[in-house]
């Protein structure tokens, strides 16, 4: 794939690494696995902050509707 190729021979050009299987290796084994690790930490990060707000929400809806029943039943 030439993300892989370009990945290798920046670490062969610019890092001085000799080029070899053990390098390609490494090289797309990282790069798959910090893809996988970082949508599961970014999904991981969504739920917990959804499950924080969520609360938040529903304290905020029951005091409009509180607000809301008040002022309709006074002006009756």
């Amino acid at each position: 794939m030439p993300v892989f190729d370009m990945l290798e021979a920046f670490l062969v050009k610019k890092l001085h690494f000799t080029p070899s299987f053990f390098l390609r290796l490494v090289t797309q084994s990282r790069y798959v696995g910090n893809i996988y690790n970082g949508n599961g930490y970014m999904c991981s990060f969504l739920w917990l902050l959804a499950w924080m707000i969520d609360p938040v929400n529903l304290v905020y809806r029951s005091k409009s509707s509180i607000k809301s029943k008040g002022t309709k039943g006074k002006g009756a």
